[in-house]
């Protein structure tokens, strides 16, 4: 799948092309999986200017492999998500060069439930500064690169090294890029560049719109420090920016093209929002009882979102055992008479 299919699921989900985060936030310190990475930054590209940390934002199970690129795993998934830790090390300077940390609490919850397919983040109130509404001191991230990058050190150092790419760059002590990254004490220079620097700045250099380059810097004997140059590429970016345009069909393809769809629609119920690997949502509607003719209907009238969450509500009063006649139907607004 290619980064213009990426950016049309991103889209029908309700994510935008780049996620915005404070600098501090950018340069903390977070002891998340790659996966809880990618789950909240398509929650952070979901943020629009007017919102606060009161909005929720939901993530279709089904959208995580599609725009990471991961196997669909959907257990391995979901019980990743399940542990996601909740806070972040706010990394800020005093008035004296000392580097304080500040635990901050930015997820006041994140929700899977069994059979609803859909994930429920709320942000807290304490990531209103770190994450909305943002004027200044922000890092701005390209959130297809954000989800594609695989590794761990990967997706850190690209949110980091973005967050200096407006001053060409930063040196950065080697003991603050170790805590940063959450590396053992033990390691020493020479296991941070083979085993972490070395493999993420080439994919960041291949996968981002960031041309990264370090080097060493030594105190006395020793190395201290890592010297970090950071440019864009121009072409990249341009490329990021711009959706790819498809090459227009001949008149014999678009013909062959609507023939094939009609047969298609003869043969089966399909959501056009509904992607490979999903579970059918066709064929939940069926399971609650829902004929093929009013399925039809709300596979026009509502998008695939809408449905995913009329399913779950749905889910929601079978639990609670609330499910009179008539209150599945009543969750599909275009059902009513």
């Amino acid at each position: 799948m290619d980064g213009a299919d990426k950016y049309k699921i991103l889209s029908h989900i309700g994510g935008g092309k780049s996620l915005v985060m404070h600098n501090d936030a950018a340069r903390g310190v977070i002891s998340w999986s790659p996966l809880q990475l990618d789950v909240c930054n398509i929650a952070l590209s979901m943020i629009r200017p007017d919102h606060d940390h009161r909005n929720l934002y939901e993530i279709p199970l089904d959208a995580i492999p599609s725009l990471t690129g991961r196997n669909k795993n959907f257990t391995q998934i979901t019980a990743g998500i399940d542990a996601i830790p909740k806070d972040i090390k706010k990394v800020t300077v005093g008035g004296d060069g000392q580097r304080i940390f500040e635990s901050v609490n930015v997820i006041e919850y994140c929700r899977y439930e069994e059979g609803s397919d859909v994930v429920h983040i709320q942000f807290s109130e304490n990531a209103q500064p770190l994450f909305f509404q943002l004027k200044e001191q922000f890092t701005k991230l390209n959130t297809i690169a954000a989800l594609t990058l695989e590794r761990e050190y990967a997706k850190k150092l690209y949110a980091y090294l973005s967050s200096h790419a407006f001053t060409g760059g930063t040196i950065e002590d080697l003991e603050h890029l170790k805590t940063m990254l959450v590396l053992p004490d033990s390691y020493r220079y020479t296991h941070v560049e083979e085993r972490v620097l070395r493999p993420s700045i080439a994919e960041i250099n291949e996968k981002t719109s960031l041309m990264v380059e370090y080097k060493p810097v030594k105190k006395g004997r020793k190395i201290a420090r890592v010297r970090f140059v950071v440019k864009a590429n121009a072409k990249k970016a341009l490329d990021e920016a711009k959706p790819k345009r498809r090459r227009r069909r001949t008149s014999k393809e678009s013909l062959e093209g609507s023939s094939a769809t009609q047969q298609t629609s003869k043969k089966e119920l399909k959501h056009p929002g509904q992607e490979k690997g999903k579970r059918c949502v066709v064929e939940r509607m069926r399971e609650r009882g829902l004929s093929d003719k009013e399925i039809a209907v709300v596979c026009q009238e509502m998008s695939f979102k809408e449905v995913t969450r009329a399913l779950y509500e749905i889910n929601l009063g079978i639990k609670e055992a609330k499910f009179p006649t008539g209150f599945a139907r009543s969750k599909f607004p275009c059902l009513k008479n």
